[in-house]
């Protein structure tokens, strides 16, 4: 089915057919060179020509350039909305399909093989002697203000008038100009495309003024008038400004994603930006996405479909995080400059991931370009950041970041307040080209504490520190890749009931194969060893009561070792005629190898199948294990003996892509989970004594609902995107006992985020959250106890009741300045606008008769600026 296109619009048409030519560079003697699909996103303006073009994939480059430069030479009938010529944005797939090259005889004396001719491409013919001219005009293109290189630009030169100046043609002169083209066509046109450090150059041009016009998608189209003198070169640098997208532009487009889970959804740092209520932070901006759970205070911890936060993961690089956001969620450990793109998927994810019955969330870092110095600082009322790259030569490069708050400094000056949070992280990123691979190493950390501000106040002794170091390495293999990445994590947790320290080493490597363009094989491992130790007060792992303190209780110290070697692969099948149906089974092996060593073999299916251009039906099943926590396998504070948790999850889910660039996804999904370790009061006898068991491997669990997203794409003008999840999970301590709501059920939950680009640099955002109450387990009353003088209380079931209904209004105000080397953002991003009082727990009187609650964060602005260069 077509994609439905608006009342009134007629799309182009070509005026001749496309000329594409396997590119001779890419042939060998004896043996085929690439082949596959590229993906063109030509945008055709209001004369027939094109103007904006994108080719993806970008490898192999031949490929990508060929088509690229047949459909800069492609002329079109203009496309029409209700009778007016407008730019339109199409979407076009070549099939690429390498000839095998024979040696030629008359040559083979010579090792050379004969390669066949290229014909002319359409369009302006040239001559041997002009291909062989000097360069006379030639430049880089840049991105206004972080002077990175542009690739895939589009340069166009024509003649000028004689009355423009030279320079760069202002707004007004540049719509004149403009319009002059549209009633009457140039004598002549030379047309050429930057490559990938953004350089472009002509030759054999005229004598004379004339305008080259640079056009890519996402900037702003730019002109510029120099004059061509014979003998000279005219050389420079040209800065285009990211813009707002034409509100007279339809983009006509199929989304043939390769990604084989039910449901993924991405954001990239771009959209991130301008989100109200993230700050501009990566990984807070998931917490917007259908089936995460709002957290109390907005502490950022992972709940996926009401699973506990334990029971998800977040990967960065390829290895799991021990810890994701700062204190009260201000801000995630690792900073979004240096993120590439971010993956949550909240079940039924593939083989490459384990040890989690929750979801998961996928960060690559950015791959680094060696294009110059580039950085930012970024300063608001929370914390400082910076980060800076730069290239080291022969095509390395390395960055570092890193993040400071700055809470506690001011907080000193108040005699009331003896404790304040504290937090900074880092970031530091080479690479390096090694051969056809690229070797690289990566560090990162960060620490969280509650610290004095005064020279009386004691050391509250709650803190978290991690510290990371990898080593990567990639190489393309033929069709497919390789990957490997060692890291070693050292990270403590100091709280009120002790120190937890872990040592993790670890190692992923995968590598991927395509023996055919319509199958994909990658098999790889993912292995942690390590231990923990553990100096904690046992009353922790009892489960009674509040924390004690340090003199009314004993400390242990303790040590838990660990191996979980896990091996997997994933098959992924394009199947039907048109490749419409993916089918992707995997499967992993993992060892546990824990004080009780376990085996296990998960199988997963997930498949997809395109019904139309427009809609996509989705859906998997698979099993899912994951260790118990350390300190419940320990001998002294937990049970040796726990069996590993599992989990069956299935999902379903259909796609549709409607017209005005919204996507429209709905996902079913059922999770059932078993041997859960649950606390115990039993009393077992080992090696003859009798001890407390302490934990069990016997609960069980449900999750079950759906979830809605309704997202309308960021490039237009007005986006945004709808959430909203129904579902519920219960749990159980074990087969014979009721099920009960799970603590971190929430039945409803809704987030709605609107952004309007306004002119001028301006944007604004607003974010509106709506979710049920947490649950919690009410004091039905209080009875006094004469022989100690203290209220007990008399508790009704768990979890039996809730808090009030969560609602809460964010907005953010960007305004953004840009200059040919330094971009500079100043915004203010306010949240709890209505400073609504949201109850985030319940705490019973004295006397246990009547209960109070603590209230979630009040009216928070954050005014901020940002300069990058």
């Amino acid at each position: 089915m077509p994609t439905e296109l608006p009342e009134g619009l007629v799309l182009p048409v070509l005026k001749a057919p496309l000329d594409i030519v396997y590119p001779a560079s890419s042939m060998a003697p004896g043996r085929p060179g690439p082949s596959g699909q590229v993906q063109v996103r030509v945008t055709v303006g209001v004369d027939g020509r094109p103007l904006e073009i994108e080719a993806t994939p970008a490898e192999p480059r031949a490929l990508a350039d060929a088509a690229r430069q047949a459909v800069s030479q492609a002329r079109y009938t203009p496309a029409t909305f209700q009778g007016r010529a407008v730019e339109v944005t199409l979407a076009l797939v070549f099939e690429f399909r390498a000839p095998v090259v024979q040696p030629s005889v008359d040559e083979a004396s010579d090792g050379v093989a004969a390669l066949p001719s290229t014909p002319a491409t359409e369009g302006v013919e040239r001559t041997a002697d002009e291909d062989e001219a000097p360069v006379q005009v030639a430049g880089t293109v840049l991105e206004g203000g972080l002077r990175g290189s542009l690739s895939g630009v589009t340069v166009i030169a024509v003649p000028a008038a004689p009355d423009l100046e030279p320079g760069r043609l202002r707004p007004r002169a540049a719509k004149r100009w403009r319009a002059g083209q549209l009633e009457q066509s140039p004598d002549w046109t030379e047309q050429t495309v930057t490559d990938d450090a953004g350089n472009f150059a002509f030759r054999g041009l005229p004598d004379g003024r004339i305008v080259l016009v640079f056009l890519v998608a996402g900037f702003e189209r730019y002109e510029y008038v120099v004059d061509v003198e014979g003998g000279s070169v005219v050389e420079g640098k040209y800065y285009l400004t990211p813009a707002n997208t034409n509100p007279y532009k339809t983009v006509v487009s199929s989304d043939r994603s390769q990604a084989a889970e039910v449901t993924r959804r991405s954001i990239t740092p771009a959209e991130i930006a301008s989100l109200p209520g993230t700050q501009g932070d990566a990984l807070k901006a998931v917490q917007n996405f259908p089936g995460l759970a709002r957290t109390p205070f907005g502490l950022g911890s992972l709940i996926v479909r009401g699973a506990a936060p334990g029971d998800s993961a977040v990967y960065v690089g390829g290895h799991e995080i021990p810890v994701l956001y700062h204190f009260a969620g201000v801000t995630s450990v690792f900073n979004a400059d240096l993120i590439e793109s971010i993956s949550y998927v909240p079940s039924n994810f593939d083989a490459r991931y384990g040890d989690a019955t929750g979801g998961v969330v996928a960060v690559e870092p950015k791959a680094l370009k060696p294009d110059g110095i580039h950085g930012y600082a970024d300063a608001d009322v929370f914390d400082a950041s910076a980060v800076v790259r730069a290239p080291l030569g022969r095509g390395g490069v390395a960055a570092v970041g890193g993040r400071r708050s700055y809470l506690d400094l001011p907080l000193r000056a108040f005699d009331f307040i003896s404790l304040a949070p504290r937090y900074w992280d880092y970031q530091g990123l080479i690479e390096h080209p090694v051969g056809r691979g690229t070797i690289g190493a990566r560090a990162f950390g960060s620490n969280d504490a509650y610290v004095p501000v005064t020279d009386v106040a004691e050391d509250f002794g709650i803190s978290s520190t991690f510290h990371r170091a990898d080593l990567t390495y990639r190489q393309p293999v033929g069709k497919g890749r390789l990957y490997v990445v060692p890291s070693f994590t050292y990270f403590q947790d100091e709280s009120l009931v002790g120190v937890t320290d872990l040592y993790t080493f670890a190692l992923r490597g995968e590598g991927v194969a395509r023996p055919h363009e319509r199958f994909e094989v990658a098999f790889g491992t993912e292995t942690r060893a390590g231990w923990v130790d553990l100096d904690l007060r046992s009353a922790e792992v009892q489960g009674q009561g509040p924390p004690p303190s340090s003199e009314s209780s004993q400390r242990s110290a303790s040590r838990v070792s660990f191996a979980t070697p896990a091996v997997y692969s994933t098959i992924t099948a394009r199947l039907g005629a048109q490749q419409q149906v993916t089918v992707s089974p995997g499967i992993r092996v993992t060892g546990y190898l824990l004080p009780r060593n376990r085996w296990t073999v998960d199988p997963r299916l997930n498949g997809a199948w395109e019904i139309t251009d427009t809609i996509k039906l989705k859906g998997g099943v698979g099993i899912y294990t994951q260790a118990p926590d350390l300190r419940e396998l320990d001998e002294v504070f937990g049970n040796p003996k726990l069996e590993s948790e599992t989990s069956l999850q299935s999902s379903g889910g259909l796609r549709w892509d409607l017209p005005q660039n919204v996507t429209l996804e709905a996902t079913g999904f059922y999770k059932h989970q078993w041997q859960l370790a649950v606390p115990s009061r039993e009393i077992v006898e080992v090696d003859g004594e009798l001890r407390p068991l302490r934990f069990a491997s016997r609960g069980q669990g449900r999750s079950y609902g759906g979830e809605l997203l309704v997202r309308r794409d960021f490039s237009a003008q007005l986006f945004g995107w709808l959430a909203y999840t129904l579902s519920r999970t219960v749990t159980r301590d074990s087969s014979m006992d009721p099920y009960r709501v799970a603590d971190f059920d929430q039945t409803h939950i809704l987030n709605l985020l609107l952004g309007y680009r306004l002119p001028r640099g301006f944007s604004l955002g607003a974010r509106f959250r709506l979710s049920s109450g947490n649950p919690f387990t009410p004091v039905a009353d209080g009875i006094y106890d004469n022989t100690t003088g203290d209220f007990l209380p008399l508790p009704a079931p768990q979890n039996a009741d809730r808090l009030a209904p969560f609602h809460q209004l964010d907005v953010r105000v960007d305004k953004i300045w840009t200059r040919r080397l330094v971009r500079i953002t100043a915004y203010l991003d306010v949240q709890n606008v209505y400073n609504a009082r949201n109850p985030e727990f319940s705490i019973p009187s004295y006397d246990f008769r009547t209960q109070a609650t603590i209230d979630s964060l009040p009216i928070i602005p954050s005014f901020g600026l940002k300069v990058e260069f």
